[in-house]
């Protein structure tokens, strides 16, 4: 017969010490980077792809629809595009908060459309495509900004720390 004796409380266990072999520590670096890719439902092999081009071309894109009916491309963003984003809100001394945030969302927003509605943009200014946004009815931008944030959080799982090692 057996008999279960309870533990006592009072007792304080000794946690098991950590393994900090290499073996350890890539395995551990691997599985948070698949954890990672789940959250944005992303599967190792999509992941291996933004990894190629960005490496290859310098750069990852992908088309959306919104609505069924309207396509929408976005482009990671250049280190430059940033940077000319940074200059904007230098420029126009913008010191309140909620208009960074929409100044950083527009600006992002146009330097990562390629095309909406069937209508290229690759090769327009930066300027250009920031005066189409600010055209757009609030609630196409909320959408686009939307998608946006979706690519983002892809194409940043799949560049985070664990990709290489993966590859």
């Amino acid at each position: 017969m057996d008999v279960k004796i309870p533990r006592n409380p009072a007792v304080v266990e000794t946690p098991k010490p950590q393994d900090n072999s290499p073996e350890a520590v890539l395995e551990k670096t691997l599985s948070d980077y698949e954890e990672r890719l789940k959250k944005v439902n992303l599967s190792l092999e999509d992941a291996a792809e933004i990894v190629r081009c960005v490496f290859e071309q310098g750069f990852y894109e992908k088309k959306y629809t919104i609505h069924k009916k309207y396509t929408v491309t976005f482009r990671t963003r250049l280190t430059a595009d940033v940077d000319k984003v940074l200059e904007q809100l230098e420029k126009k001394n913008i010191t309140n908060n909620a208009v960074v945030a929409q100044t950083l969302s527009k600006y992002h927003l146009a330097a990562s459309l390629q095309e909406f509605k069937g209508v290229s943009l690759r090769d327009k200014p930066m300027e250009e495509k920031v005066k189409l946004i600010e055209a757009m009815p609030d609630a196409v931008f909320r959408a686009l900004s939307n998608k946006l944030a979706d690519f983002d959080a892809m194409t940043t799982a799949a560049l985070s720390e664990g990709a290489v090692e993966n590859f």
